[in-house]
């Protein structure tokens, strides 16, 4: 059974490195809630590949943005063009407080990290 989050539905959401991986997984599960979502990558091959996967399943479809972070003029020009109102960051090699400074201040935003946890710590 799918858990539906009906808040999540029509919101917006920005995902910054959301065209593979665990990205990609969070574009893929705020689609299925219905989020409205605009994603952000330099690989466009990936990032088609998603929306082919996404479409097939016949959810809301996302949109993509070719965007190389580094280049902090064009990435004011994505966010501005997205309309979004939740910002969330995945591994795209910007730091937090760079983003904070160019996103509006209205905008919720969320910060996804990998799991960084290893079994054999435990017997370290």
């Amino acid at each position: 059974m799918k858990v539906q989050y009906f808040d999540l539905k029509d919101k917006r959401a920005l995902v910054s490195g959301g065209a593979s991986g665990i990205g990609a997984s969070i574009v893929e599960h705020l689609c299925e809630q219905g989020v409205e979502v605009y994603f952000f990558d330099i690989d466009k091959k990936e990032a088609q590949k998603l929306i082919t996967k996404i479409k097939k399943k016949k959810q809301r479809i996302p949109t993509f943005l070719f965007c190389n972070i580094k280049n902090i003029k064009k990435y004011k020009i994505c966010l501005s063009g997205s309309g979004s109102s939740m910002f969330i960051k995945y591994n795209d090699g910007l730091e937090k407080e760079k983003i904070l400074k160019i996103i509006p201040s209205n905008w919720r935003f969320f910060e996804a990290k990998p799991l960084q946890y290893s079994p054999l710590e435990e017997f370290v």
